[in-house]
């Protein structure tokens, strides 16, 4: 991402939670194509817009204000539909439906070429009067976050750790493993630094959504003990304060951090970083004896 924006707006729609597929993306190219200096992208949770000099009322205004108008349709179905066909045979796309393939997150946000093409201009002033009775969420880079408009759900952030289900599938002639799980995020990223520590070779990653994360591995990983976990433990963390620096050198790193926080946890960044660096050798090995359990 490049470092030269200042305004960053979290739109709480996405492919998860749209009645028609592929319509949060074409809203979000819409909205770039009518709005000024702007940029954005679209997941399964939210649509994620940044820009320059463009303080909350300049969004508003230009939000309230678009109109959808045939020929703009047109030219965004377009290039849509070229990004859909670009990005079919992608690895990332399709490993990632493999993964979430029967949840709520199995559709792409991209949309199909057939979705999109169904939308029209009565569908999207549907959506976007949907999306002014939403709580929006904004950044700017005086570090100020501020949620207006709508109602925000509480949610709980300092549950157990808790497996919802678990599956195995295969790609390209591996094996995975996949463990579906809420609550204890921070926990478990530590846990996932320490398994890629202990594991160079193989696949281990987090996908981390709003209603649920997978935990995805190939199979036949080894696990450390805990006089492993002890010393991987002192790496992780020493690598994160690195990871975390460099990050906070991006503003717009910094915004979808910030913004993806409250969405998901209602609890600020800076506390989810706090978590990472409390985390204890004792909660690693749970976890871990967890994680053990569920790929058995």
């Amino acid at each position: 991402m490049r470092k030269d924006f200042d305004t960053a707006l979290l739109i709480p729609i996405g492919s998860s939670q749209e009645k028609i597929y592929g319509i949060s993306h074409l809203f979000e190219h819409i909205l770039i194509s009518e709005i000024k200096n702007t940029g954005g992208f679209t997941t399964e949770d939210y649509i994620f817009l940044y820009g320059n000099n463009i303080n909350f009322e300049k969004f508003l205004d230009a939000l309230m204000k678009i109109e959808m108008d045939k020929i703009n349709l047109k030219r965004q179905k377009d290039i849509i539909k070229k990004e859909i066909e670009r990005n079919k045979n992608a690895r990332n796309e399709k490993f990632f439906k493999k993964t979430w393939e029967k949840t709520i997150y199995e559709k792409s946000p991209l949309g199909t070429v057939k979705s999109v093409e169904k939308i029209n201009i009565k569908d999207l002033i549907y959506l976007k009067e949907e999306v002014l009775n939403l709580p929006l969420y904004f950044y700017n880079k005086r570090n100020k976050l501020n949620v207006i408009n709508g109602k925000i759900i509480n949610r709980k952030s300092n549950g157990k750790f808790c497996i919802l289900f678990n599956k195995n599938f295969s790609y390209e002639d591996i094996l995975y493993k996949v463990i579906y799980f809420k609550n204890e995020i921070e926990k478990m990223f530590v846990v996932e630094k320490i398994l890629q520590l202990k594991n160079p070779e193989r696949y281990i990653q987090i996908s981390e959504k709003r209603e649920m994360n997978a935990f995805i591995m190939e199979k036949n990983c080894l696990f450390p003990d805990l006089c492993e976990i002890i010393s991987l433990r002192e790496k992780v963390l020493k690598n994160l304060k690195k990871e975390i620096y460099q990050i906070r050198q991006n503003f717009l790193e910094i915004a979808l951090n910030e913004l993806e926080s409250i969405y998901f946890y209602n609890i600020p960044w800076d506390e989810r970083i706090d978590r990472l660096f409390h985390v204890s050798n004792n909660d690693i090995l749970e976890l871990i004896n967890e994680i053990r359990r569920g790929v058995k």
